[in-house]
């Protein structure tokens, strides 16, 4: 959200360059008025704005969800096997002969 405190200062330090003008002209986008082109506060015709979330869970929303969890249980899955190995290797060079000798 962008508030602006002064909009008159503003309008006289900035100025828009003319080929948003032209762009606007070309897409017949009125350039003047409020949200709708109109002047005042009459704003029938000015776009909707965004519309809310659905409330249930969508089918990409599921998706989306079920690969996290999966990605979460093979991150887990990964560090636990990697944990055990780990410690395989390190007990039995540990407990080398070779080691207990120096």
């Amino acid at each position: 959200m962008v508030i602006l405190e002064a909009p008159d200062v503003m309008q006289k330090r900035l100025s828009v360059p003319q080929q948003i003008f032209d762009h606007c002209a070309q897409a017949s986008i009125p350039t003047e008025g409020n949200a709708a082109g109109r002047s005042g506060f009459d704003l029938e015709g000015a776009p909707d704005g965004p519309f809310p979330y659905p409330i249930h869970w969508t089918r990409k929303a599921r998706g989306a969800m079920a690969g996290c969890v999966l990605s979460a249980l093979v991150g887990f899955a990964t560090i636990f096997w990697y944990g055990w190995s780990s410690k395989k290797t390190y007990a039995t060079t540990a407990a080398s002969p070779a080691r207990l000798a120096e």
